[in-house]
């Protein structure tokens, strides 16, 4: 290597020696003091965990406050049952002759008639009047019959009437010792139910151009008749056509047909003041 290149070598050499000197006191210079362990936790700042973010909260709706129940309506108290009103029959103050005639004391007395039809829906039926004195009940019936039989052996079969009675109307429903059941045919021939005997009744018949008439009076021994005095009462036609059977019957009220047997579908009837 030539000179030149010799000095010209040396010459950077010693240019870079000087210019790393100059930079490592820069370097030097500019080195702040060592840090402790101790030191740096204390100047490292904590890291503060992140708040978690509170978590948003729907509104909640109030409920609407319940309204009060109105108080229950008390139910009404079922009504009653009208009580059944029945039929009752007049019979006036007196004593007529029982001979089947209509005698003057008679016309005084209401009339009642049957139309309660049990067996057929036509056939014979009755206009009646009632009368009572201080021993016994009248009857007289004028029954309207355009073919008078008493084909049948069985007497509630034939043309006849029959009238049943309870003395002291206690609507038992069976007979009891004071329910009594009378029948009489247009021939005046007298048959019996419960209680009834021939020594209680006195009748009489005759027989008219539309049928026949039938009068009677019938002794009340277990119950005396008096003024104002209610009994059970009810009145009963028979018929047959000729067939000898019965083809009709037909009550003043009873529509069952059962008072033969139960006293408790009779009617009713009053023994009025003297008029």
């Amino acid at each position: 290597m030539n000179k030149i290149n010799k000095s010209v070598l040396i010459g950077v050499l010693a240019f870079a020696v000087v210019v790393l000197a100059v930079g490592g006191w820069q370097l030097l210079g500019n080195r702040e003091p060592a840090v402790t362990p101790d030191e740096q936790l204390a100047e490292t700042p904590v890291q503060q965990p992140a708040e978690e973010p509170e978590p948003e909260v729907e509104p909640v709706e109030e409920p609407e406050p319940e309204e009060e129940p109105e108080p229950a309506e008390e139910p009404e108290p079922a009504e009653e049952p009208a009580p059944v009103v029945l039929p009752r029959a007049e019979a006036i103050k007196g004593t007529p002759v029982i001979d089947a005639e209509m005698d003057p004391i008679w016309e005084n007395a209401k009339e009642l008639i049957t139309n309660s039809w049990v067996v057929g829906t036509e056939g014979s039926s009755a206009r009646i009047r009632t009368m009572w004195d201080d021993t016994s009940l009248y009857v007289y019936a004028h029954v309207t019959d355009n073919l008078l039989s008493k084909a049948s052996a069985n007497r509630w079969e034939q043309d006849s009437i029959e009238v049943f009675i309870d003395q002291n109307n206690a609507k038992a429903t069976a007979y009891e010792a004071d329910d009594m059941q009378f029948r009489i045919n247009f021939d005046n021939e007298q048959s019996f139910g419960s209680n009834a005997t021939a020594e209680l009744i006195t009748s009489a018949t005759k027989i008219v151009e539309d049928g026949y008439i039938v009068e009677f009076g019938i002794r009340l021994e277990q119950v005396p008749p008096k003024e104002n005095h209610v009994i059970g009462f009810e009145f009963q036609v028979n018929d047959d056509n000729g067939a000898g059977s019965r083809t009709g019957k037909v009550l003043w009220h009873d529509s069952s047909g059962n008072a033969w047997q139960n006293p408790s579908v009779f009617a009713e009837l009053i023994m009025l003041p003297p008029q």
